[in-house]
């Protein structure tokens, strides 16, 4: 699978107009060091990159493919340990991807180690954890953390390092009984439990939305790797997931995503049934988030403008009408 999305990359044509070296840049600079030296390779541009930017985008790769593997290893056990003490936890965002695909660690960075566990059962795992030699690090740890935060993140070295335990998709977001309805529908790949697809492309999208897209590039691999093949999402697997996300509008940012998808890699996201218009849906999605948020969060805006001015060049009429809402509202009052 993942050669297919190297491929795609590859021969995208939004992004073969890119020089190597900036497209090296660009890739690199989203954690994608390992995927940007696959699809230089496969166009055969290794050479106009240059001695010094090969050697750092051959370091980069390395280095995340060392420390994702690490990681990914380190999610399997903590998996299969928290199972076996009665925990149901499930993977989310890198950890997924590594279980579920079998993802070449060295192609997307993979930093700590996301897992969920169902309502109620985080100082369950909290403590299994601590049990298994886990430390709450002392630079993001207070004695209040769990009572504000959606996760609690711990770190163990013998487990790849830092891990994240999430009890809810967004911060004080849903209702239990549909996190629960989430674990009731689980896929298995070998030993572990995952997410359903549509649940992990939710919140691949939902959680890139909350932080402005500030990895665009990053969110277009992560669904394809997801969705690049396989059955094709129903509209109503899609809108049934969006409801377990939270306070971000998780379909809208779906939409967004999967038009973003379309736009950078110049055909629809593979294996997705999900009938909208990509520019009537990103200038709804901007309306809706700008209005809740913009005028108190003025670098959300400024990052949502960059996206539309930097990332979605053929839709430049709309460029023009989303720049102006977000400047409008940027400067209005709540």
């Amino acid at each position: 699978m993942t050669d297919c999305v190297v491929q795609r990359f590859a021969s995208a044509p939004a992004l073969r107009r890119l020089h190597a070296e900036r497209l090296a840049g660009l890739l690199a600079g989203q954690g994608l060091a390992g995927l940007a030296l696959r699809v230089l390779r496969h166009r055969g541009d290794l050479a106009g990159l240059g001695s010094r930017p090969g050697r750092e985008l051959a370091f980069a790769a390395d280095e995340a493919e060392r420390r994702g593997s690490r990681a990914a290893e380190g999610a399997g056990r903590l998996l299969l340990d928290l199972r076996g003490r009665g925990i149901p936890a499930l993977p989310l965002k890198g950890a997924d991807f590594f279980l579920r695909s079998g993802m070449d660690p060295s192609l997307r960075r993979m930093g700590d180690i996301d897992i969920i566990v169902p309502p109620g059962y985080r100082e369950r795992a909290v403590a299994v954890l601590t049990e298994l030699g886990f430390r709450p690090p002392d630079r993001k740890f207070t004695s209040d953390f769990s009572r504000y935060h959606h996760a609690q993140p711990l770190e163990a070295e013998e487990y790849g390092g830092e891990v994240q335990v999430h009890d809810a998709f967004e911060a004080g977001a849903v209702e239990p009984e549909y996190l629960e309805a989430v674990f009731q529908r689980t896929n298995s790949a070998g030993p572990h439990l995952l997410l359903e697809r549509a649940d992990s492309a939710i919140f691949v999208a939902a959680h890139a939305a909350r932080h402005g897209f500030r990895a665009p590039l990053r969110v277009v691999f992560d669904l394809q790797l997801l969705l690049g093949d396989g059955d094709p999402l129903g509209a109503d697997a899609v809108e049934r997931a969006a409801r377990c996300y939270g306070r971000v509008d998780a379909l809208l940012a779906f939409r967004l995503a999967a038009a973003l998808t379309s736009t950078v890699l110049g055909s629809p996201l593979p294996g997705v049934v999900l009938p909208f218009h990509p520019r009537r849906t990103m200038l709804l999605w901007a309306c809706r988030h700008l209005a809740f948020s913009s005028a108190r969060n003025r670098p959300a805006a400024k990052r949502l403008e960059e996206l539309v001015r930097r990332q979605l060049h053929p839709y430049q009429r709309l460029e023009r009408r989303i720049a102006r809402l977000i400047r409008r509202l940027s400067h209005s009052r709540p």
